[in-house]
């Protein structure tokens, strides 16, 4: 699915070709509102396509201005009582 979003680092508009459906992507949008981890909606994702449908940040923005996603480990942010 082709999504579009704006980076709110830098104000520019991306689209990406995710592997995720209309479903997961509601859910991203809400998890706010029901404490859902993006980890959890769609953990088949790479952490940057994470960042992606969160903030709109691209991985060339965020390795520009805060380095590499490397040393992200995804283990430390999983929630121990998944909703």
């Amino acid at each position: 699915m082709e999504v579009t979003k704006r980076s709110q680092l830098t104000g520019k508009l991306t689209t990406l070709d995710l592997d995720i459906t209309d479903e997961q992507l509601d859910r991203v949008e809400s998890r706010r509102e029901t404490g859902t981890l993006i980890q959890k909606i769609v953990p088949h994702l790479p952490v940057e396509q994470r960042e992606f449908l969160i903030s709109g940040i691209t991985k060339a923005e965020w390795d520009e201005y805060f380095g590499t996603f490397d040393e992200y480990d995804d283990e430390k942010y999983v929630d121990e009582n998944p909703r």
